[in-house]
């Protein structure tokens, strides 16, 4: 499920937006005379992106919204506009993509969820500058460090692989406000990274607090490593590392391991009964995190691509703890004719803590056929929790008449009993239906 608001600030990105629009089709001939001799690999370029998709939620009954009391919607038209370029100027090169994007959330019954989104924001807009082996970049930037196809727990600065949606479909992962130096040698690389927190308000107070990241990456044939570390204000801290292989022209495994001395997340009480009015029902736990994806991928004689990774996190919750969560839905599922706003305030706290991956065991794997029939590839992958069983799968075949167009179908369904992880989910099944077009310079 995808679900954003429109912030208070985004009408300071969306001010943003335009200005950087009316940078890019203003002509820069004088830009282009002062580098012409410079290398053509760092020319400037463009590109333009739209797309538009429509989706169908089958909402079934379960004991997280039952009789949708939340209000999930139904029907989903969604489009947007991701443009950007990177522009060869001032010595370096400036790099931006920008989206522009509406949907309209609307529901079948009564009480469904009803909204009209606008969503406009800067993914990217950084400047970067290399002499000799140092590079700087200053700006809003991505920076991917893990190694993991569906989740890199490494990825300590932009963390944007989700098992639900490994490739962001939407384009609605934005970057970070960093400053990055880097050392880059013929076998390796050092990056430092500053992250301040910059109010969302856009007040005076713009950096509250900052976050400093640093990865070591070698390259020690035929392996490529990397330890990676990120160190807050507050003295919480996470270190880890990764590790990948190829072997012969088929065969790539990867590995990743990340040990954080924090735990923002939230677990329900397993001594507390379910029926016992007390707030909060959800507490801290303290202990550190451990998280781990050992994976591969294989790539046969037909182009068919096989990947499948073991997901581990210690963020999950024990037994004990998810029989506590399901013990409380099932008690608020039964107030909902005698204290209904009981119900909806404890179904709606509750809620609000699911999260995908809510176990600690999880297997995903994707299987990928780039040319069933001319132009016509299949993409289809899981995720299957080891804990009990539950799982969901989706399905997406695409057809690209040209480089500059696709139509894509978007099939997902969850599975698992009512009192499982995915069982639980309140949209049994999803149907999407995409188009695209593509224009790059």
């Amino acid at each position: 499920m995808s679900f954003y608001t429109a912030h208070q600030h985004n009408r300071y990105e969306f001010l943003w937006i335009i200005l950087i629009i009316l940078f890019i089709i203003t002509p820069s001939n004088h830009v282009a005379a002062k580098e012409a001799s410079d290398s053509v690999a760092t020319r400037s370029s463009f590109f333009l992106k739209l797309s538009g998709e429509g989706e169908k939620l089958n909402i079934q009954t379960s004991i997280l919204n039952p009789s949708n009391i939340i209000g999930l919607y139904e029907n989903r038209i969604e489009s947007y506009m991701l443009t950007g370029c990177n522009l060869k100027m001032l010595g370096g090169n400036t790099e931006v993509e920008m989206r522009l994007g509406y949907q309209n959330l609307t529901g079948d019954q009564d009480n469904s969820f009803s909204k009209r989104n606008y969503n406009n924001q800067i993914n990217k807009l950084f400047y970067q500058f290399a002499s000799g082996p140092i590079s700087i970049s200053a700006g809003r930037n991505k920076i991917r460090w893990g190694v993991g196809y569906s989740y890199s727990p490494t990825d300590l600065i932009t963390q944007f692989k989700t098992p639900q949606d490994p490739d962001d479909r939407l384009c609605l992962n934005k970057g970070n406000d960093l400053i990055q130096l880097s050392y880059i040698h013929s076998s390796g690389q050092l990056d430092l990274v500053y992250i301040p927190n910059v109010s969302s308000d856009y007040s005076m107070d713009l950096i509250k607090n900052y976050r400093v990241g640093m990865r070591l990456y070698q390259y020690i044939d035929p392996f490529d490593l990397s330890l990676v570390g990120k160190i807050e204000n507050d003295c919480k801290y996470s270190i880890g590392s990764n590790a990948s292989v190829t072997i012969g022209n088929s065969l790539e495994l990867h590995a990743e391991y990340l040990y954080q001395s924090y735990n923002n997340r939230l677990y329900p009480n397993p001594d507390i009964a379910p029926d016992q009015p007390f707030y909060p029902y959800f507490i801290q736990n303290n202990k550190v995190v451990h998280d781990a994806v050992f994976g591969g991928q294989y790539t046969f004689n037909n182009k068919i691509n096989l990947t499948i990774e073991y997901l581990y996190n210690s963020l999950g919750y024990t037994s004990a703890q998810f029989n506590s969560y399901t013990d409380r839905l099932i008690y608020l599922n039964n107030q909902l004719l005698s204290s209904p706003q009981v119900a909806l305030t404890g179904l709606s706290e509750t809620a609000a803590n699911y999260n995908i991956p809510m176990s600690r065991d999880h297997l995903f794997a994707r299987l990928y056929h780039p040319e069933i029939i001319k132009a016509l590839s299949i993409e289809s992958y899981f995720l299957f929790s080891l804990n009990d069983k539950s799982g969901f799968i989706v399905v997406s075949p695409k057809y690209e008449s040209s480089s500059q167009s696709q139509i894509y179908l978007r099939l997902q369904k969850f599975w698992g009993n009512r009192h499982s992880e995915l069982g639980m989910i309140p949209n049994s099944l999803s149907a999407i239906l995409g188009i695209t077009f593509f224009i790059t310079k």
